[in-house]
């Protein structure tokens, strides 16, 4: 099988050389982004580089230059993920400049690996169910997803700037980090925090 991870180095070895020869700027930049969409195409075809994240990373967003940072992200969250099987996770989605929220997805984590697609671009976390509404009312809880599915997360929203509240998602973990949020926001999510718990049979947080 081809080495994915050696054609990585091509492309990364081209980009060096496209800083420093401007006059061959658009060459090389043709040339990079060529590599680039073959690269890309091969691991959604099923050939892979032999770490997960970066294939995902990869397939998802080509080839930035934090690539590791971007990877870390997703193992990362694997790993606090499975680090508190049976408690709560809530992903809080913004959608505004000012990163105000717009929706609260609440479930229970089952200890099972992050779910990866490089194939549709698409990732999430297996879950015991979850549940969602509206921050502006979070006593209203809108819908009830049904029991072990799976909480999609989205796309990093600016790959130049990788930390993970620069998402389109921020990603609570655990139920104290859960409880911590929760005292800091100015709207009361007792109500919802109640309601997650009724629902998955467990204490409220």
């Amino acid at each position: 099988m081809f080495d994915l991870n050696f054609w990585i180095e091509e492309i990364r070895v081209l980009k060096v050389g496209g800083n420093f020869f401007y006059e061959k700027g658009k060459e090389i930049k043709a040339e990079i982004n060529e590599k680039t969409n073959k690269l890309r195409k091969w691991i959604k075809e099923g050939q892979t580089t032999g770490n997960k994240f970066r294939d995902f990373a990869i397939a998802r967003y080509g080839l930035p230059d934090n690539l590791t940072e971007i990877e870390t992200i997703y193992s990362d969250i694997e790993k606090r993920a499975q680090e508190h099987s049976g408690e709560f996770i809530l992903i809080a989605t913004s959608i505004d400049i000012d990163k105000s929220y717009c929706a609260l997805y609440l479930g229970i984590l089952n200890n099972s690996a992050l779910i990866l697609d490089p194939k549709n671009g698409k990732c999430g976390l297996p879950v015991n169910g979850y549940i969602f509404c509206h921050s502006s009312l979070p006593e209203d809880v809108k819908k009830i997803f049904k029991k072990n599915t799976i909480l999609p997360l989205l796309p990093i929203q600016n790959v130049s700037d990788h930390r993970i509240q620069k998402m389109t998602q921020k990603i609570f973990i655990g139920d104290n980090e859960i409880k911590k949020w929760s005292a800091e926001q100015t709207a009361n999510y007792s109500a919802f925090f109640q309601k997650a718990a009724q629902f998955f049979g467990r204490s409220p947080i």
